[in-house]
């Protein structure tokens, strides 16, 4: 019984270190000139589904408009929950939860970045990658902007579901986001060299990386144990 209350107390720590690591982009201020990168073809019977977003950011001059072709589905909020058979039962209760709390919050608020975020760090959590790329896909509809939402697209599709194309892709997207971020560099360094055994591109990031941050000793050490 002791051992088993550890598991949940484990299972718990965890999520919420997710949910810190994926909110620690509030602290950032970014001021970015955006535009929508996700696109999706619908065919005609599928328009009547189709919901039109109206941005209201405050410290936006007037409101974002999306041309019709770039609109997208918003996910599946009903989307079935499945647990492994080695998921704990407790630990299920207590992700059901979470998710019956988020999903009630984006019904009323559907344009909700962080809340879309959060669901997407629960369904990573119950390994339905697809639901979680499904949330976050929107989150970065939503606001496109925000690096840290194509670093999770990004880390998803690396580590999880094995997509080193769309991987690198959102690699890339996020660094367009948050040039000076530096842990980027360190993430597409360790995908370029451990995932496509690819030097030259690890080098050439970098490098891109010391121009934008030329005051990065970080960035410099890690350009001379490449070399």
């Amino acid at each position: 019984m002791k051992n088993k209350k550890i598991g949940i107390s484990l299972v718990i720590i965890l999520i919420l270190l997710l949910t810190l690591f994926v909110f620690v982009e509030r602290e950032y201020n970014l001021n970015v000139e955006t535009e929508a990168l996700i696109s999706k073809d619908r065919d005609q019977k599928d328009q009547e589904n189709i919901i039109k977003i109206k941005v209201e950011d405050k410290d936006q001059k007037e409101d974002l408009v999306f041309r019709e072709e770039n609109l997208i589905d918003i996910p599946d909020l009903n989307r079935e929950l499945i647990f492994s058979d080695t998921f704990d039962k407790e630990a299920q209760v207590i992700m059901v939860e979470k998710f019956n709390k988020v999903i009630k919050v984006l019904e009323e608020n559907p344009t909700s970045f962080d809340n879309w975020l959060e669901l997407g760090i629960y369904r990573k959590t119950i390994e339905d990658y697809e639901g979680s790329e499904l949330a976050w896909n929107y989150a970065a509809y939503l606001k496109p902007e925000k690096f840290v939402v194509w670093g999770n697209l990004a880390d998803l599709n690396a580590l999880y579901i094995k997509n080193n194309k769309k991987a690198e892709m959102y690699y890339l997207e996020a660094l367009k986001k948050g040039p000076h971020q530096n842990h980027l560099y360190f993430k597409i360094v360790d995908f370029y060299i451990n995932f496509l055994n690819d030097k030259d591109k690890a080098i050439n990031i970098v490098e891109k990386g010391i121009e934008a941050n030329p005051n990065s000793q970080k960035l410099k050490d890690l350009l001379i144990s490449l070399k």
